[in-house]
């Protein structure tokens, strides 16, 4: 069974705006019900016709109204004079018949013409026949006024007091340019992402309807805005409206003194686009100096590319009461999370109060939103857009330098920075308790101005270290690890795995137990526990290497005799500090002295005297 045609198709053909039309006109021949509805709705827009009609008077009928509009008569005051097109549509529709009488006399006089009870119109003879040309010319505005767009004269053609009716179709729409520029600033923690375009569009003097679609993305509808960046006194974005029985299109209405091209940002957060960041260090031969590059791979999966794009990122945590995503997919761009202003209350006509039912339902029904140019959280992220790099409370925005073309389903490496010559230290650290018996490498250095660095706090990510073998520029891998989030003036240490180049090995060289203490009945309930230990520690490899080792006691009370200097950390804890040259080795003794049961509370009695 075919379907019926629609009332817009069928005015479309009445005004010969379609291009099928002979699809249509067969479908006509052929359907009853549609030919039915088609004369009707030919039939209402043909009465509109009669306006052009010459409408004479007879000689008895002229004079009498020309001896009436003599005699003194009261003054008729109204609160509102509707537009001529106006009253005679609505008598059109409304009633079925409009008479419309226009006298016609040499005398300047001004002559009364009353409509449906009530509502005085005056005329000046001598202007008759302007007025005629002017019913006439509102006649041929019928195709206009199909659409809500009804032309009115030259002097209220700008009239902007009230907005016109949303169109019910493509036609008197503009589409939303080619971007010129684009800005992204993602949230990975929310899987959040600002965007800010500029377009170019080209503005007629009047209303002005465009029409943006975000079908297949992931773009949220609630957080649309749009502002123009030149002529912001001459134009408005006065409101953006979603119509019924089209899904993921909106329409701003757009008022404009100026004609030609305006240049307008777009703003609205999306979902789907994340990064990373990754860091590749190259040491110099002799370790001590570092390249670091710093690296950051965007994934685009929001349904949209982004082109000639600036891309910044915020590292911090984000939360949020509604995820970007979720909005995206629901079916209707309405109940935005964000509360409606007062103000915004009062241009829609809503209800003042703050029990929130009828303004949700108005803004169901009527498919519009108000303007969300004060929403709290899109104005904090849109305050400080000028500033490259800067610090957002507990988060940190940082800029990628350039722009870049990121196209949808699309992943890209970014350059972040560059860093040269930055002072590092090579360090080879021993600790049983982290590391079992392994010697791990590690590389340290800060990020501050004296190691070229500074300027802001490095994002985590993975770093990939290398080594100049100093022969034709070629590589050696030397390890990789996780870089945590390095804030500024802060030291981090890299580490690289278990180290190839330095050995450390532990013995025991003796143990015994002596000083034992007796209770009352001759048993041991007390002793001190000597060890003899000796470290050989190795460097094989060709360059000077720094050496930590830390040794634990499990115990506080204890005692050492040792042959190198040491540092304690804590309470059972020392560690041991090393420089050794290439290819070269050391040992170092120390004997523990442990005290256990009395002997232990006797030790820590003497330790506070």
């Amino acid at each position: 069974m075919r379907r019926h045609l629609s009332e817009d198709t069928l005015i479309q053909y009445i005004f010969d705006l379609t291009e099928d039309k002979a699809q249509i006109a067969e479908h006509l021949a052929e359907c009853t019900d549609c030919t039915a509805a088609y004369e009707k709705l030919k039939a209402k827009f043909a009465s509109l016709d009669t306006l052009n009609e010459e409408i004479k008077a007879d000689d008895a009928l002229l004079a009498k109204t020309i001896s009436n509009a003599k005699a003194p008569r009261k003054p008729v005051s109204t609160r509102f004079i509707p537009p001529r097109w106006l009253i005679a549509v609505a008598a059109v529709l409304m009633i079925g018949t409009l008479v419309v009488t226009i006298f016609h006399d040499n005398t300047p006089e001004k002559i009364g013409l009353d409509l449906s009870g009530g509502t005085s119109l005056e005329y000046s003879l001598e202007k008759e026949s302007n007025v005629r040309k002017s019913i006439i010319a509102e006649s041929d505005a019928k195709s206009n006024w199909a659409f809500g767009l009804a032309k009115k004269s030259a002097d209220e053609r700008f009239n902007f007091a009230e907005p016109p009716f949303p169109p019910a179709s493509a036609i008197e729409l503009n589409v939303l340019p080619k971007k010129q520029s684009s800005q992204i600033t993602i949230y990975n923690s929310a899987d959040l992402t600002l965007v800010r375009e500029t377009r170019k569009l080209t503005l007629k003097r009047g209303w002005n309807w465009l029409q943006f679609m975000w079908a297949n993305t992931l773009i949220d509808p609630t957080s649309l805005s749009l502002e123009p960046v030149e002529h912001k006194k001459d134009v408005r974005i006065e409101q953006l409206v979603f119509p019924p029985r089209l899904k993921d299109i909106g329409r701003w209405l757009i008022a404009s003194e100026v004609e030609g091209e305006v240049e307008f940002e777009l703003t609205y957060f999306t979902s789907g686009i994340n990064w990373r960041a990754f860091y590749m260090g190259t040491l110099t031969p002799d370790e001590k100096q570092m390249k670091l590059q710093g690296y950051v791979r965007v994934a685009n999966n929001s349904g949209e590319d982004y082109e000639n794009t600036q891309t910044r990122l915020i590292v911090g945590k984000v939360n949020l009461l509604d995820k970007i995503a979720q909005l995206a997919k629901r079916q209707h761009p309405y109940n935005s999370p964000v509360p409606i202003s007062r103000a915004n209350k009062d241009w829609y006509g809503l209800d003042s109060d703050d029990d929130g039912v009828t303004d949700e339902r108005v803004i169901q029904e009527s498919g519009s939103m108000p303007i969300l140019g004060d929403m709290p959280l899109i104005n904090a992220l849109f305050k400080e857009k000028e500033v490259k790099k800067q610090g957002l409370s507990e988060y940190f925005l940082y800029t990628i330098e350039g722009t870049e073309n990121i196209k949808n389903k699309w992943g890209k490496r970014l350059p972040s920075f560059t860093a040269d010559e930055i002072d590092v230290v090579s360090l080879y650290k021993y600790d049983e308790a982290l590391y079992g018996g392994n010697v791990i490498r590690f590389v340290s250095f800060k990020n501050d101005e004296e190691h070229n660095l500074g300027e802001t706090p490095i994002p985590n990510g993975n770093i990939k270290i290398y080594t100049d073998t100093g022969s034709n520029g070629n590589l050696s891998f030397t390890g990789s690890s996780n870089m945590k989030y390095i804030p500024v003036n802060e030291k981090v240490e890299l580490n690289l795995s278990n180290a190839r180049g330095v050995i450390v090995e532990p013995k025991v060289m003796d143990t015994k137990t002596i000083n034992y203490s007796y209770d009352k009945n001759g048993n041991i309930n007390g002793y001190d526990k000597l060890t003899t230990y000796k470290l050989d520690i190795r460097n094989t490899r060709k360059l000077n290497v720094k050496v930590e080792i830390k040794r634990h006691f499990n115990t506080k009370a204890w005692q050492i005799e040792s042959s190198n200097e040491y540092e304690k950390i804590d309470a059972d804890t020392i560690k041991y500090t090393l420089n050794l040259k290439p290819e070269s080795k050391t040992a170092i003794e120390y004997t523990l002295t442990t005290h256990h049961g009395e002997n232990e509370s006797v030790f820590f009695k003497n330790s506070k005297n």
